[in-house]
């Protein structure tokens, strides 16, 4: 059976904890402009060390999809403290500290793919917020394990919106992954089509 989920009626005391702490906003389909402006407005910063960026990748799904990405495709992490803080450029220059990293894969400049990973569990009142603001105009469907598996994916998906445009699933208990349908949907048409293609020299001999 699905479910329905709509988080639109918030206690009025979760939307005051969910503004002041919980800034590390995104959308998927959003122009990277739009989306930096107001994460650097927020006090995040862009993550640009390759070994922090290679340490905070570590794990993630996305990565091993990384050759079907089409051209014009760009992977950026941003870090966001859980107070508002703005932290110094110093302060990642060895480690991530305690935070917010946001993972965002563009295409064309459009944000397609976003994880969320704090450093400690996502509570339920995170998560629903996080799927509050993915929402946009629609509503999320909680998708049953055989109905996620049918579907032609590469990452899968615990939630789905109404209108089908977003996908989103758990990652652990400390991340979360939202991703467009449309991006998904053609990964996962590349790596079957690169399979195909692959079959007959890979059984050849027998």
């Amino acid at each position: 059976m699905q479910k329905a989920f709509i988080f639109s009626n918030f206690p009025w005391f979760f939307l005051v904890l969910a503004l002041t702490s919980m800034e590390v906003k995104a959308r998927i389909g959003e122009e990277r402009s739009t989306l930096e402006i107001r994460l650097f407005r927020s006090g995040g910063l862009q993550i640009k060390e390759d070994k922090l960026v290679q340490q905070k990748q570590r794990g993630i799904p996305y990565l091993k999809f990384e050759p079907y990405f089409p051209t014009s495709t760009e992977i950026r992490l941003y870090y966001k403290t859980l107070d508002g803080r703005r932290p110094k450029p110093s302060e990642l220059e060895n480690r991530v500290p305690e935070g917010w990293v946001l993972h965002v894969i563009y295409y064309k400049g459009i944000s397609v793919l976003e994880v969320y990973q704090k450093n400690g569990k996502i509570d339920e009142f995170e998560k629903n917020y996080l799927l509050d603001f993915q929402r946009a105009n629609s509503f999320w469907v909680e998708s049953n394990k055989e109905e996620s598996i049918q579907t032609t994916s590469c990452f899968q998906h615990d939630y789905i919106r109404n209108d089908q445009a977003t996908k989103a699933k758990i990652l652990g208990n400390a991340s979360m992954i939202f991703f467009s349908s449309d991006f998904d949907l053609a990964l996962a048409r590349a790596q079957e089509e690169e399979q195909r293609k692959s079959a007959p020299e890979s059984i050849k001999g027998f």
